[in-house]
């Protein structure tokens, strides 16, 4: 968390080398760090969680439908590359991506709805995209979004905007169209003068070889005239031949109960041909490995799974219906066609005419300079009729059928809001709270300078670590520790025994008796912990005094309440000696020197030579002098006292002390030489991350035998262990409750949301199988049944019979009795000698229904929808193989 680029590491830190350990290390103390700041945590979690929350509440409904758009091909583009129009070899599916969601069909599309609202506003409404962008089709797909607060006018949007996209394809297309017109009318104009210059020299020899009996003029004015005029009649027999054919579609389409030929699958049965032949081609070559033959197999089986799965079963099949329009295209399909003859018949007379005239102009030609004329002639008209043939295909194409954009479903209205439940934002919110307040706290720790556990300490320093406090309340002390065992006992935690350990350990062996407590700000508990440190000297049987120096804060002497006890300070002023200042406390072995009463120029005391005195006379008559010093940076007079001290012992409390502080302390005590035994670290709070596995804490406990230790009556404590569990109860606090509370509540709520959609969707799943085999009673509200037989006249192996009405669709009819529109084909299959063509049902006719046991229907298994959509396709590209194989099994039973 902390950067230490320019630090040492002792023994204790996590070796560079190992950078596994240091991460888990350095997310054992992030996770400590939490803790520690668990208010900062919970309030940054609070304030998102409620924002997200909100956000959720206050949020308008909106209401989104998706649809698919295809562009369907009926006539070539063309482009300008250097001035010449070419046709366009493939679909700019970018260019027109990028004008699906332009501000100008945006602007069209307003126009048509009369919406209250701006082209931009509309604009950030739609939302288009390419279904696969991976596929390299020609004819992409389209997924067109409509989102509005107002789901009645998605609708009306929708068909706007299709409507918006085609005008925009058709000013494209015609601009296309009449580049091109225009292009082949000039290189027409051209080759008509060459053809011109032509004609007029094969009439001069004409007339020179007729002896000037030819009209030369009038002839090429005639012929001229009668070009001009076959042209027009050929565009508008061309124009006519587009109108007729398009009346005819339209007529197929209001008689017909299934498209044969597909917009969406033609394009793409083209396309598996071709692979066919290429795959033919490339086994010719190369083995089943090569990877060319291994791509070609790729492309026709994604292919097949299109036609398939995708296009196919979402395209809407058309019915037969009473419609007035019908009568009105029967006969505008016979003035079409009327026109047409008459049209012919005009242009071929035209063309006898042209070809009499042409034939009369033509020369007996036996000279080469005749003969080279006449093939020139010849390849020039070859040109201006190939041109004429372009010129009509391009004008009939710009008057005539275009290609356009076509929806796949009609535009309904969406009936629930697309806005995310509540639970979802409930879940958001729990995980970006979360991760909000990790950060918060990430960044906060980034920026704090405190020590926040002993892994800081140990990280960034190379003083040893002598022991570890546990975080205690100041009035869980006192005076406590001076008392009598009889009196309430003393109980101590292993970790200041360990203390006492590693400080006799580090003392044994060299002559230091006298040792100060020092610390480098206040409130480290400096003044609590040499309380406890010389107590526990004590009763190791030693020789203990403990010095009260703060004479600025004597916290210690507040503690032992001797405030106004004769002390230190009283010494070195000269008003009292040295025996006046040793007093004797409760514990055995242990005296106490307290401040003083002396409160003038307290600073000043530091450096009196009677205080080093004083130090040196101590040493002679203790074990250990425990020396509590004030905070170093506060007074740091202090530290010319230290130097006649044997060791210095540092308080450095978490969550306090400041790394900044304790570097000041470190240059501090570097620059006058100062020896560090070592640091004890306080304010360790416990929690389950920084425990000891397996580790029994002991406890303790010091309590009198009763008997009294010779004369002078003083106790002899013993000590008896006091073992406690290892896995102490984890106690939670309120705050752990409430937030354990809120979780256990969101988590119920998101898995009874759960829950709630599974049972709905079981519940959906099962209506199908209910309308699959309806009971024959049922039949005559689907509308479509004009009457049925008797139950004596149906078979047992036909589930019911019908008769058709006008309108009737199998469609309908297999989706009513199955369950799946698909299965018309088993309905046709069984009635092949009634129907003929399943395009054009006869009204009339009675049609069996087979059960649905007789050719394994069932809606619910993919495996029956499948087999049903291969027949057909089969029946639709005119294949009845399969039909005819499925009919014998059938009979077979």
């Amino acid at each position: 968390m902390h950067p230490n680029s320019d630090l040492n590491f002792n023994s204790n830190s996590v070796p560079s080398n190992e950078p596994e350990e240091n991460l888990v290390h350095l997310i054992v103390r992030y996770l400590q760090v939490l803790l520690i700041h668990k208010w900062v945590f919970l309030c940054g979690f609070v304030l998102v969680f409620m924002a997200v929350v909100v956000f959720a509440v206050k949020q308008p409904k909106l209401y989104k439908s998706d649809y698919e758009v295809f562009y369907n091909e009926t006539v070539h583009e063309y482009m300008s590359e250097k001035n010449v129009p070419v046709v366009k070899s493939d679909f700019d599916k970018n260019f027109w991506l990028s004008n699906m969601q332009s501000t100008e069909i945006a602007r069209l599309t307003l126009q048509r709805t009369g919406l209250p609202l701006t082209a931009d506003q509309l604009k950030g409404a739609i939302k288009v995209d390419i279904l696969d962008k991976k596929r390299e089709d020609r004819v992409p797909i389209f997924k067109v979004g409509i989102t509005s607060a107002h789901p009645a006018e998605i609708p009306l949007i929708m068909s706007a905007y299709m409507e918006s996209l085609n005008e925009l394809l058709l000013k494209h297309q015609q601009s296309n169209s009449q580049r091109l017109i225009d292009f082949l009318t000039k290189q027409i104009a051209d080759n008509n003068e060459k053809l011109n210059v032509l004609d007029k020299q094969v009439l001069s020899m004409a007339a020179t070889s007729s002896g000037g009996m030819l009209d030369v003029d009038r002839l090429q004015a005639n012929l001229e005239s009668f070009r001009m005029d076959l042209m027009k009649a050929q565009i508008a027999l061309s124009t006519l031949k587009a109108s007729r054919q398009r009346t005819e579609s339209a007529l197929k389409n209001l008689d017909g109960t299934i498209v044969n030929e597909s917009a969406f699958t033609e394009p793409l049965k083209v396309q598996l041909m071709n692979l066919e032949v290429d795959l033919a081609r490339a086994l010719t070559k190369n083995r089943e490995d090569h990877p060319s033959v291994k791509a070609i197999r790729s492309n026709i089986k994604q292919l097949n799974v299109m036609l398939r799965d995708s296009l196919e079963n979402r395209m809407q099949i058309k019915s037969l219906m009473e419609n007035p329009l019908k009568t009105q295209l029967m006969s505008k399909l016979m003035e079409l066609q009327i026109a047409e003859v008459s049209e012919e018949t005009h242009v071929a007379s035209l063309e006898r005419v042209i070809g009499d005239l042409e034939h009369r102009t033509l020369p007996d030609a036996n000279d080469e300079n005749q003969q080279q004329v006449l093939r020139n002639r010849e390849m020039v008209f070859m040109t201006i009729k190939q041109l004429n043939l372009n010129l009509i295909e391009a004008q009939s194409a710009s008057s005539g059928s275009l290609s356009r954009f076509v929806m796949v479903d009609e535009p309904d209205v969406p009936a629930l809001p697309a806005n995310k439940g509540i639970v979802f934002f409930i879940a958001v919110g729990l995980m970006a709270g979360l991760a909000v307040a990790a950060g918060l706290v990430f960044l906060y720790d980034m920026l704090d300078n405190r020590l926040m556990v002993t892994g800081d300490f140990e990280c960034f320093y190379t003083w040893p670590v002598l022991g570890s406090f546990g975080h205690r309340k100041p009035d869980a002390f006192g005076d406590r520790g001076l008392k009598e065992p009889a009196a309430g006992g003393y109980a101590g935690w292993s970790d200041l025994s360990s203390v006492v350990v590693n400080l006799r350990q580090a003392i044994k062996y060299k002559d230091k008796r006298v040792l100060a407590v020092c610390s480098s700000v206040r409130q480290e508990g400096k003044s609590l912990i040499s309380l406890e440190l010389a107590r526990a000297l004590a009763y190791k049987k030693l020789r203990v005094l403990l010095v009260d120096m703060d004479f600025f804060a004597p916290k210690l002497s507040g503690m032992l309440q001797r405030t106004d006890s004769r002390g230190l300070s009283d010494l070195l002023a000269g008003g009292c000696n040295l025996e006046g200042v040793l007093q004797e406390t409760r514990v055995p072995s242990l005296w106490f020197t307290a401040a003083g009463t002396v409160k003038e120029r307290r600073d000043l005391l530091y450096d009196d030579p009677a205080l080093t005195a004083f130090l040196q006379e101590v040493r002679q008559r203790f074990d250990v002098v425990i020396v509590d010093t004030p905070a170093a940076l506060f007074v740091p007079e202090v530290v010319g006292v230290m130097e006649h001290m044997d060791g210095i012992i540092l308080m450095v409390r978490l969550e306090v002390t400041s790394r900044v502080a304790l570097d000041k302390l470190k240059g501090l005590l570097q620059s006058h030489n100062l020896p560090v035994l070592g640091a004890i670290i306080n304010g360790v709070k416990g929690n389950v991350l920084n425990k000891y596995t397996g580790y029994h804490a002991e406890r303790y406990r010091y309590y009198p035998d009763g008997e009294a230790d010779g004369a002078s009556g003083a106790l002899v404590p013993e000590m008896q262990p006091v073992r406690v569990p290892l896995f102490r109860k984890f106690r939670l606090r309120k705050w752990m409750y409430f937030f354990l509370a809120f979780q256990a509540l969101a988590i119920a709520g998101w898995l009874g949301y759960v829950t709630a959609g599974k049972r709905f969707t079981a519940r959906q799943t099962e209506v199908v199988p209910e309308v699959r085999v309806p009971a024959p009673a049922a039949v005559p509200d689907t509308a479509l049944v004009a009457g049925t037989l008797n139950a004596d006249s149906v078979a047992p192996q036909w589930l019911d019979t019908v008769v058709v009405e006008a309108g009737t669709r199998l469609t309908l009819l297999s989706l009513s009795y199955y369950g799946d529109k698909v299965f018309w084909v088993y309905v046709y299959i069984a009635n092949r000698d009634v129907i003929k063509d399943p395009n054009r049902v006869p009204a009339g006719a009675s049609l069996r229904i087979p059960m649905p046991d007789r050719y394994r229907i069932d809606a619910a298994d993919k495996e029956s929808v499948a087999r049903a959509a291969k027949l057909q396709r089969e029946i639709l590209a005119g294949n009845f193989e399969g039909v005819d194989a499925l009919d014998k099994l059938a009979a077979n039973g």
